[in-house]
């Protein structure tokens, strides 16, 4: 396959989102069309800037020599831990949604397992608590979803520094093509853009990734629709909270970019919550 920074143009964003939730790839959630001769990736994205053939910085991996995680937070916490109305700006809103479940893969090459398993889990390191809902702006601003999940000690920073670790847009990295096999023997192949230089560090660590997916026979023909998926994950101790958006294709109406605020307010209240 092409690499991704080469694919990627006006890239309709579902909802990928971190282990612990239901994504369904490659199932009939509505598709972007691939431009074929895009140069760069230039999706509209939330908390993030468009992708570009330049690489992009390094994703940020958490850091050790922190303070301690604090205070643990249950599912109730969580939830009441979320953005709120009047934590939003005017004209955005807010509604509950539900939690799914994860969804094992093994990944092809190997090394990418990381980066799989922090989206849509392994299957074992499942989060002990969790709360999720949407976001929508006023106008085309598109809909957003927000999810907070809590594990056990350790476990956010390893999945999100061993996926750290291996996502970059360097050609040498074997990770801007991969492929996830599930249970059932199903192929799903993925295109990555790691675009982290708009969001920034936050928290204790954080990583935006970029990904078109499908199976083998669309991914490989550059005039079939395929979705794309823009994820941010931010680590808070033991917490990772992780933003996405959704656009509709078949309008043309895909997310603005997410204000940063709103990506710094949600990790701010969960690193307030665990003080207690």
């Amino acid at each position: 396959m092409r690499s991704a920074r080469m694919r990627l143009a006006g890239a309709a964003v579902v909802p990928l989102l971190l282990l612990g939730t239901a994504c369904k790839f490659g199932s009939d959630d509505k598709s972007d069309k691939k431009d074929s001769t895009a140069q760069n990736a230039g999706a509209s994205a939330p908390a993030q800037a468009p992708a570009s053939s330049a690489p992009a910085p390094a994703a940020s991996p958490s850091d050790t020599a922190k303070a301690p995680a604090g205070k643990a937070l249950d599912a109730a916490k969580l939830k009441t831990t979320l953005l709120t109305a009047k934590d939003l700006p005017a004209g955005w809103s807010v509604a509950p949604a539900a939690n799914g479940g994860t969804q094992p893969a093994k990944i092809t090459p190997p090394v990418c397992q990381p980066i799989y398993d922090l989206l849509s889990g392994d299957g074992k390191r499942n989060p002990v608590a969790q709360a999720t809902e949407t976001m929508k702006g006023p106008g085309d601003t598109g809909v957003y979803t927000v999810q907070l999940a809590e594990f056990a000690p350790g476990t956010a920073q390893e999945l999100l520094d061993k996926a750290a670790a291996v996502a970059d847009n360097s050609t040498s990295t074997p990770c801007l093509d991969f492929s996830a096999k599930d249970a059932k023997g199903v192929v799903t192949l993925f295109e990555l853009n790691v675009t982290t230089d708009k969001v920034g560090k936050l928290g204790d660590g954080t990583l935006s990734l970029l990904l078109t997916y499908g199976d083998e026979k669309s991914m490989k023909n550059p005039s079939e629709a395929n979705p794309s998926g823009i994820l941010t994950i931010v680590r808070s101790g033991n917490a990772l909270v992780g933003i996405s958006g959704v656009g509709d294709p078949t309008t043309g109406n895909f997310p603005k970019d997410l204000p940063n605020t709103i990506l710094k307010t949600q990790v701010d209240k969960v690193a307030t919550a665990r003080k207690g």
